[in-house]
């Protein structure tokens, strides 16, 4: 995952919330749906397949996007972050905990496409620690952000909601790097 796919993920719900302020919530539900799957359709081109993080993400966002189109509420679209972030996180944990770390992984495999210095530090064992230790940290800051993510959903607004969806789940990341740092 890059920083493409965390920014690409947050698009078609930041348009959503627009769109909902503006035009209501049937409205919004299409475009966040249309922008998930421009995203995706980009992503194969880009990369040459569907990663699980886009794939889910709009898979999530069809599922939601759907419900909250029939139910008349921004709630469920909402939660999509929510469970795409916990599911995630879980996977970032369990990954790390059978010792197979989910991000060193995907490094590995996406070699190809990492900076020159990220794909030279790879044969560097002490990054390599770093990365291993970044699976865990990352996986319980993205539960932590996804709880967040939900109290926002429920109890806060819309604008509220999508500040901590959009910037907290950058914050969450950077003390989780911070965390893995110190951890190795």
């Amino acid at each position: 995952m890059n920083s493409y796919s965390i920014l690409a993920g947050i698009l078609p719900l930041l348009v959503f919330v627009i769109i909902d302020a503006f035009a209501g919530v049937k409205a919004a539900a299409i475009c966040a749906l249309v922008l998930a799957l421009a995203e995706a359709v980009f992503t194969f081109f880009w990369i040459g397949e569907i990663d699980i993080v886009t794939g889910s993400g709009l898979i999530l966002i069809a599922i939601m996007a759907y419900i909250s189109f029939k139910k008349e509420s921004p709630l469920f679209i909402k939660l999509q972050p929510v469970l795409l972030g916990g599911i995630l996180g879980l996977a970032l944990i369990i990954s790390y905990s059978v010792g197979r770390p989910l991000l060193y992984e995907i490094m590995l495999k996406y070699k190809a496409f990492l900076p020159e210095q990220i794909a030279f530090n790879i044969k560097n064992p002490l990054f390599i620690k770093l990365i291993k230790a970044g699976t865990l940290t990352s996986g319980v800051g993205l539960i932590l952000h996804a709880s967040l993510t939900c109290y926002a959903a429920f109890k806060l607004s819309n604008w509220w909601w999508i500040a901590i969806r959009g910037i907290g789940v950058y914050v969450f990341l950077f003390f989780s790097s911070l965390a893995a740092k110190a951890f190795i």
